[in-house]
């Protein structure tokens, strides 16, 4: 039987990308999400790390070590 129509459907534009060109920038943001999380380790050793007196250099070489 024929209902009145009551405004419920909408038309939407959206964008749609090939599969494989999100897969590829997925994997991207989860390479980039990765070094996000190492540099801030390593500025949290930083900022929260104090040397023993004379020995900035020992943990400074530490922190470039790491960081290569």
């Amino acid at each position: 039987m024929p209902q009145p129509y009551i405004d419920v459907c909408k038309d939407k534009k959206v964008e749609l990308v090939y599969a494989e060109v999100f897969d590829r920038w997925a994997a991207y943001a989860a390479q980039i999400s990765n070094r996000i999380e190492l540099l801030e380790s390593l500025v949290r050793k930083l900022a929260l790390t104090k040397p023993h007196e004379g020995k900035w250099e020992h943990s400074y070489r530490a922190l470039q070590k790491e960081s290569r």
